[in-house]
């Protein structure tokens, strides 16, 4: 071989080497991003898994706090329903009172004429068993 096939070799193989490098270090990169991105997508895929069963705990706690609050508004509607009856017991209990006050007012005066009466009467029964006269009305 002489001298100039030999430098042509020489600068090829060294060219060849630089390339297979270059190419080398390019994989190596292509790979370190690869296995970057692999890596943030299984945070990302974590990340989602986290929050998929926050949601699904947040959902359960929602559906507990729904059912607690329809048993609080039932029970509720039966204390309003409750006190809404009692009322109106309250108010014919009311209207009933007041109605015998009415009554017990009027036989009050009833008596008291009845009582003037019963006097009035013993009175002139005294006058006629004595022998006086009942003088007419």
């Amino acid at each position: 071989m002489d001298l100039e096939s030999y430098k042509t070799a020489v600068i090829g193989l060294g060219s060849a080497i630089c390339a297979g490098a270059t190419g080398w270090l390019a994989f190596g990169r292509y790979m370190m991003r690869v296995r970057a991105g692999n890596s943030n997508d299984n945070q990302q895929i974590n990340m989602l898994q986290f929050l998929s069963d926050q949601l699904k705990e947040a959902k359960s706690e929602n559906a507990h706090l729904r059912d607690e609050i329809e048993h609080r508004d039932q029970t509720i509607r039966e204390y309003w329903k409750t006190i809404s009856e009692t009322e109106s017991r309250l108010q014919i209990v009311e209207s009933q009172l007041e109605a015998l006050k009415e009554q017990n007012e009027a036989l009050k005066a009833e008596i008291q004429e009845l009582i003037a009466s019963s006097t009035n009467m013993a009175c002139q029964l005294a006058r006629i068993t004595n022998g006086q006269e009942v003088p007419v009305r």
